[in-house]
């Protein structure tokens, strides 16, 4: 499978899993979706504005183009939940047509880019996007986890890409 065909599937795939968080999110009341309850962002606002803080920053990287201009690591996108939403659907569709937008080859090319925690960088731009979806990856997990947490007995939707790719509805 070709590096781009890869990335489409993660891309569509990142799309589905947002979508079933946040219908199990939209669940959760809202005091709970803000509450400090030591996750490493705290809470499930925080992790979930995290993963879309670091999609926008990464998006700007990787196109130029600027979602939002994020002001810091602990940069709150969204205060409640259905902006929050507004702006993940907003993201998802920004990666999918990103992605859409390379050829093989745009993927294996190089580009600078600068963080805020480690000054300048370079990298394939296939590396970044694999970090970026892996990266989602990752914090979704918790915010999985935070959900099972603040709804005890309810469990969360299935985030598998193995399901993922059996049932993409």
């Amino acid at each position: 499978m070709s590096l781009k065909r890869q990335f489409q599937s993660f891309a569509a795939y990142n799309t589905w899993a947002n979508r079933r968080l946040y219908d199990a999110a939209a669940e959760v009341p809202e005091a709970d979706y803000h509450r400090d309850i030591g996750a490493f962002f705290r809470s499930l606002s925080g992790t979930l504005n995290h993963i879309a803080m670091a999609d926008a920053l990464w998006l700007k990287r990787l196109t130029g183009r600027a979602y939002v201009e994020v002001t810091g690591l602990d940069f709150i996108l969204a205060d409640n939940l259905p902006d929050l939403r507004r702006a993940r659907v907003d993201l998802d569709h920004l990666l999918i047509e990103m992605v859409e937008g390379y050829s093989e080859s745009d993927l294996d090319v190089a580009i600078d880019y600068s963080t805020m925690t480690r000054g300048p960088g370079r990298d394939r731009r296939a590396d970044i996007i694999q970090h970026l979806f892996n990266h989602q990856t990752h914090h979704r997990g918790q915010a999985h986890s935070l959900l099972s947490q603040l709804r005890p007995g309810v469990e969360p939707p299935s985030l598998d890409l193995i399901y993922f790719l059996k049932f993409p509805v």
